[in-house]
């Protein structure tokens, strides 16, 4: 199965979730092997957002570098869709639409893209090693 991962999947992992000590190994480790097999990725926007978020020379900038291959560029099938969608006004209003329409066009090739951690039970929801996130 193929997941496709929005920026606050990683910015909740990497800001709450150390990768230091034994406490959250397991959801480090976990994560890496579906970034190594191709199961979890994300598009260049969400790199370049993370990128400009954390200082160059802080743990998390090296680990999303370190990772750089699982963060995708659209294909040109998939630019000619984000560039029909800038056609519509409300997807010009702000950075964060702009940035959301390469994860939406990028998701056809996924079974889901995740989005949120820790949702209400009451969500549709996916467990993964211990941390539930809301599939959209």
């Amino acid at each position: 199965m193929k997941y496709i991962l929005d920026t606050n999947i990683f910015r909740k992992l990497l800001d709450h979730f150390p990768k230091k000590g034994q406490a959250f190994i397991t959801i480090w480790e976990k994560l890496d092997e579906g970034i190594d097999d191709g199961s979890f990725v994300s598009v260049d926007e969400c790199f370049n957002e993370m990128s400009n978020h954390y200082s160059v020379k802080t743990d998390n900038y090296e680990w999303i570098k370190q990772r750089k291959k699982m963060f995708l560029n659209p294909t040109n099938e998939e630019s000619l869709i984000i560039k029909k969608l800038f056609e519509n006004p409300k997807m010009q209003e702000s950075i964060t639409f702009a940035r959301d329409n390469f994860v939406i066009v990028k998701r056809k090739d996924c079974y889901c893209g995740l989005s949120f951690l820790f949702c209400n039970i009451s969500q549709q929801v996916l467990y993964l090693n211990k941390i539930y996130v809301k599939i959209i």
